[in-house]
């Protein structure tokens, strides 16, 4: 018997971090990111001086959205990202 993959499995609302979240709305509300935007306009928006995030870490994210069909990038060979699929939910 063989197994049939159907693609990315979603992620659901308790499966997403903050940032995850503030990711999506991000990507919700304009039509495209790169990961060093998403670092600046989030580290300027929780004013965070001593402690930002870095674009590392943003990248890790957007890259864990982008393996569940959540985002996707914009251009084959560039750091763009567009919303796909909003895994928020009402809660």
């Amino acid at each position: 018997m063989s197994v049939v993959n159907s693609g990315p499995v979603a992620l659901d609302h308790d499966d997403l971090n903050e940032m995850d979240r503030w990711l999506l709305g991000y990507l919700d509300v304009h039509e495209w990111a790169t990961p060093n935007l998403c670092r600046q306009v989030y580290n300027d928006e929780q004013d965070r001086e001593d402690d930002q995030v870095s674009r590392q870490w943003v990248s890790s994210r957007l890259g864990r959205l982008r393996e569940h069909g959540h985002v996707a990038k914009v251009h084959q060979n560039a750091d763009e990202y567009e919303l796909v699929d909003d895994p928020r939910g009402e809660k």
